[in-house]
């Protein structure tokens, strides 16, 4: 049998055969894929959350920096307010990237779900259909053809030509 080629001789084998590729290889690399995301999102989450720290760290450097209202204080009080606001910047855009990611995945472990049911459903269809409508029928002719052979094999030897 040669592998290289795909099984076009017979539909239900085609079916099957990809059933059995949808069942096992897509999900697998689906949720090879999901993990490497999920990684992804746990270090997004970890950012995040360094962010929203040193966010606050900053918004309370600001409020003491505006209590004490010195001159000096002056000029770093408009350093941290525009390191503040970067900060703040990238905070929302950690949080919408992690939000974009967690759907991903989500929906990435979804296709999954729905590759292997198809691939289920494939996989059935194929092989019963190969074996009721292709492989049954072509034992029973083969078993006709062998007794109809050992009928002509018997006669022949009762009556053999001279």
């Amino acid at each position: 049998m040669n592998f290289s080629t795909v099984p076009t001789d017979n539909l239900y084998k085609f079916c099957a055969i990809l059933g059995v590729l949808l069942y096992t290889v897509f999900p697998h690399y689906l949720l090879q894929q999901s993990s490497k995301l999920e990684i992804k999102g746990i270090r997004l989450k970890a950012e995040l959350v360094q962010l929203k720290d040193e966010y606050e760290n900053l918004h309370v450097q600001v409020g003491e920096l505006s209590k004490h209202g010195s001159s000096q204080d002056a000029s770093r009080l408009l350093e941290v307010t525009q390191e503040l606001g970067r900060k703040r910047t990238q905070l929302f855009a950690a949080s919408d990237e992690y939000r974009v990611q967690s759907d991903y995945n989500t929906s990435l472990v979804e296709s999954c779900r729905r590759a292997g049911i198809a691939g289920a459903i494939l996989m059935i269809l194929g092989f019963s259909g190969w074996l009721f409508r292709i492989q049954l029928p072509q034992d029973r002719l083969l078993k006709l053809q062998a007794l109809e052979l050992n009928q002509k094999h018997v006669v022949n030897s009762k009556h053999p030509k001279m």
